[in-house]
């Protein structure tokens, strides 16, 4: 895809709009924190600009990419759906800024863009790669409609519907954990454990104990 546009959504609270190059510097700041150890962190800012620029470039490569979470004028986070290379598939992920914890804002801006992304970028189903122990970002992944994988066999990813012979994990293991977040109305899908995803693992997510 060579021709898109970055939407700008809009909801209740919140604008969901394109990052600009001044987004940066909160941004990097916010992944040295030590909570971003739910996705490896911190992190210097050599791999933020690699999550920001990754989030932007989606947009012609598939339609979808990442957008700045802004509440009557500040930024508070980031959206995005993205697929780096070691991902399997389509990933929803989520970055609340610290200092906007506890809002609701995760939730709100995660479904505006899922459902955006159903409605105009043709996608049926996408995932949520989550840290075990991110209790947080685990009960927002439920509300979008993610549903773990018991038979989850290493943390890493998976597919649905089952992924051909030849895939693995990075350490060559059968891939094995996502959570999938599903069309509004659509049947809950049974695939997906929640763990961790190295090595360059994703957002979903950060922050937001709402």
């Amino acid at each position: 895809m060579t021709d898109f546009t970055i939407p700008t959504i809009r909801t209740q609270r919140l604008t969901l709009r394109g990052g600009r190059v001044e987004d940066f510097p909160q941004f990097v700041e916010e992944l040295a924190k030590p909570r971003t150890r739910y996705m490896d962190g911190p992190h210097n800012s050599d791999v933020a600009w690699a999550f920001f620029t990754t989030d932007l470039a989606s947009w012609p490569l598939f339609g979808v990419g990442g957008l700045m979470i802004e509440r009557g004028g500040d930024v508070v986070g980031q959206v995005a759906i993205s697929k780096p290379p070691q991902f399997a598939e389509l990933e929803i992920g989520w970055i609340i800024y610290e200092a906007h914890e506890g809002h609701g804002y995760a939730a709100e801006a995660a479904f505006a863009l899922r459902d955006w992304a159903y409605a105009n970028a043709g996608l049926t189903t996408l995932v949520s790669y989550v840290d075990r122990e991110n209790s947080a970002s685990i009960r927002i992944a439920e509300k979008l409609g993610a549903a773990p994988d018991p038979e989850a066999r290493c943390p890493c990813l998976a597919t649905m519907p089952p992924p051909p012979n030849d895939a693995r994990c990075h350490d060559g293991t059968p891939p094995a954990v996502d959570s999938r977040a599903r069309p509004p109305g659509g049947p809950r899908r049974r695939r997906g454990g929640l763990g961790p995803v190295g090595p360059l693992p994703r957002r979903s997510g950060l922050g937001d104990g709402a």
